[in-house]
């Protein structure tokens, strides 16, 4: 799979979990991600934040934080991303924590 492939199926796997946390109540604010897709670097990052950084900690206490995974890495795995070489890992934060200790800014919390 060539990289602009991947680029194109991380995209419709993050609108894919945007629709389904809103068919499932579950409130988030951004999903970013980082990954260059290269053998020096094969890891690819899903960084996706909750509003609050309560609504953090709820969600990772009952357990939607590992729905979300599980629902994001059976997307990838019905569209043949291969796992095996740029193996995908979540990052949960909060725009809170973003607003608070990055100055807002999004590229300083993902660096």
């Amino acid at each position: 799979m060539e990289k602009e492939e991947l680029n194109t199926l991380i995209e419709n796997a993050d609108m894919h979990i945007r629709k389904w946390c809103e068919e499932n109540e579950i409130k988030i604010t951004n999903i970013m991600g980082v990954g260059v897709f290269e053998s020096w670097n094969n890891q690819y990052a899903s960084f996706i934040f909750f509003p609050t950084s309560n609504d953090l900690e709820n969600n990772q206490n009952n357990g939607n934080t590992k729905k979300i995974e599980k629902e994001y890495l059976s997307y990838l795995s019905s569209n043949n991303y291969p796992h095996s070489i740029f193996p995908v890992v979540f990052i949960f934060d909060s725009h809170q924590n973003v607003e608070e200790n990055y100055n807002g800014s999004y590229f300083s919390r993902l660096r």
